[in-house]
């Protein structure tokens, strides 16, 4: 589950919740596991580890999650980049945040970046 929010008058306020994006997690791992090693485009290693063994309830200190052998820039859990998020978004773009479309917001936050 993906869980949007934004401050209630965009740059402060109270946090405000907006229509969740839920899918199965099994569905979403394994569609992960096979975006990362089969349908992105990379000369870096696409093979991921996935530990052995795992108990229904493992202990905190067990690893437990799937891990990729190569993964400089930290986005290899993250649903929007691999397509299974492409009509949700586009609803979530269009939400008025402080009667302003949310992508109209992120147009003008981004003339700022550095």
């Amino acid at each position: 589950m993906v869980n949007p929010w934004a401050l209630s008058n965009v740059l402060s306020g109270v946090p405000v919740t907006y229509k969740p994006f839920i899918t199965q997690a099994k569905y979403a791992a394994e569609y992960r596991n096979y975006w990362w090693t089969d349908v992105r485009q990379t000369k870096t290693d696409t093979r991921i580890t996935i530990p052995q063994g795992i108990n229904p309830y493992p202990a905190k200190s067990d690893h437990v999650a799937d891990r990729p052998v190569s993964d400089r820039g930290g986005n290899f859990g993250r649903l929007a980049r691999m397509g299974i998020m492409d009509e949700y978004i586009p609803e979530l773009l269009d939400l008025p945040l402080a009667g302003i479309p949310a992508r109209g917001w992120i147009d003008f936050l981004k003339q700022f970046e550095q």
